[in-house]
Order: structure tokens, then sequence, then C-alpha cells
């Protein structure tokens, strides 16, 4: 069943890389951990299956993390 979850979060990663033709504009306020996980779980409804995409998005480095958690890699148990 985990690995039938962690196929189904890699498999929604793989998109299409999109082209931005316009440039990044500044954050007002630096997205946290929490705000991540809120997000994604608000997407999937499935928390197990929103701790996967997290993890995956961290360790691939499709999402950087700044504070206590740079550097770190996410072990989804």
């Amino acid at each position: 069943m985990m690995a039938a979850l962690r196929d189904m979060a890699h498999g929604l990663l793989n998109i299409a890389t999109m082209k931005r033709k316009e440039a990044k504009t500044p954050r007002e306020n630096n997205p946290t951990l929490a705000d991540l996980i809120t997000t994604v779980n608000q997407l999937t409804r499935d928390e197990q299956l929103g701790a996967y995409i997290v993890a995956d998005l961290i360790n691939s480095r499709k999402v950087r993390l700044e504070g206590q958690f740079h550097g770190r890699k996410v072990v989804v148990s």
C-alpha cells in the first residue's frame, strides 16, 4: 500500500516543466514548511499521500527549505 501511494505521489509530480515569461516577483513573506504541507494536503485530501509528495518535492530539490530544515532530507515512515 505504501509503495502504491509513493508511486502515485511520484506520478503526480512528473509534469512538464513550464517556462516563465516574466521575472519572478519578490515574495512579501517566506512560506514555511507548514504552509507547504497544508497546501499539499488541501490538494490531495489524503495526509499520507501529501506526506509522500512533500518529501519528494524536498528530496528532489524542487522545493528548497531555509532555516533549520535547510539541506535536510525527508523520510516518510
